[in-house]
């Protein structure tokens, strides 16, 4: 959760104090628990609001109260940060979704609009995702490259970004193999930590480059993307198989409406409980100042009774 590099989360909930991976190697070089640290980040308590912890199901272990049978964010962060996986019998694959994206679709169900379709989305790449076919739940992710110099003489490729799921030292490795087989005549890098940039040297590039897709599909610069295994984990904690991103909003909506409004009668509440004790107070420093409260050498017992006769609501 607290990855940010291209291909892991949008939104990492916690902060990446520490060597918590990179895009090197998809997160493998991670340092071992005991050496990394970590805090919430700024933008999770906006996710999991302040304001919902009362009204959570918390539960108990050995007479102590734990942590919730599930928390509820602002929006569903199982398309945003997206979920794969195999469990026994079953498996997901959700892709990651522009969190701006799924905010307006939101927004689109409270004023009783349209639901607009979305394509998946990864916070810094710079490739393209589109649709393998119109209407198609199946996208071709493709990264970036171009041919320095001269298009029809130059035999320099630039790859400055990898597909979704590439990480940059398996890419090198594929690179090598193909440079050990004479493909290849130099390899260059110019990596920052979160950018991919290799410069090749390929003798026969522009032949390549005539076949369609050629270079695409010789320095594997394309992927795709299934949008048809969604199973998740419901609300009652039953696993549930989801037909689109469209369905897991529409129930996640129905849940955030229901709960915004025990917030709201739970506010309101304290809001009253809150006045209350206010005026009471106030009818309190009032009674005082006029005398009709004695306070001074009277017996704690005394006074109790004389301010329950008024109506003041005391403990015991």
């Amino acid at each position: 959760m607290a990855q940010n590099f291209v291909g892991s989360n949008n939104i990492n909930l916690l902060m990446p104090i520490g060597q918590f991976g990179t895009r090197n190697q998809g997160g493998k070089e991670a340092a071992s628990p005991r050496y990394i640290f970590t805090n919430l980040s700024l933008v999770t308590r906006y996710l999991y609001h302040e304001d919902d912890d009362p009204l959570l199901n918390y539960l108990e272990e050995e007479g102590q109260s734990i942590e919730p049978d599930y928390y509820l964010p602002i929006i569903p962060l199982s398309l945003i940060n997206g979920a794969e996986g195999i469990g026994t019998g079953w498996s997901t694959s959700i892709p990651c979704f522009n969190p701006r994206d799924v905010v307006k679709n939101l927004r689109s169900m409270m004023n009783g609009s349209s639901y607009e379709t979305m394509y998946p989305w990864y916070k810094g790449f710079q490739g393209t995702i589109e649709p393998t076919a119109p209407g198609s739940r199946n996208f071709t992710v493709k990264g970036v490259y171009r041919i320095l110099g001269d298009e029809e003489t130059s035999d320099e490729l630039e790859i400055t970004e990898l597909p979704i799921g590439k990480w940059t030292r398996d890419y090198k490795n594929f690179l090598e193999e193909l440079a050990s087989k004479d493909e290849i005549d130099e390899i260059r890098e110019y990596h920052t930590e979160n950018r991919v940039h290799f410069v090749l040297k390929v003798p026969k590039l522009q032949e390549i480059n005539r076949t369609p897709d050629g270079i695409e599909k010789k320095f594997k610069l394309s992927s795709s993307i299934s949008a048809n295994n969604y199973v998740l984990f419901d609300y009652e904690g039953k696993i549930k198989r989801y037909q689109s991103e469209e369905e897991i909003i529409r129930e996640f909506f129905v849940l955030r409406k229901e709960l915004y409004e025990r917030r709201k009668l739970h506010m309101l509440a304290s809001l009253r409980q809150q006045v209350e004790t206010l005026s009471s107070k106030v009818r309190f420093i009032l009674g005082v100042i006029s005398e009709e409260i004695k306070v001074s050498r009277v017996k704690k017992s005394v006074l109790v009774a004389q301010l329950r006769s008024m109506g003041f609501k005391t403990a015991s």
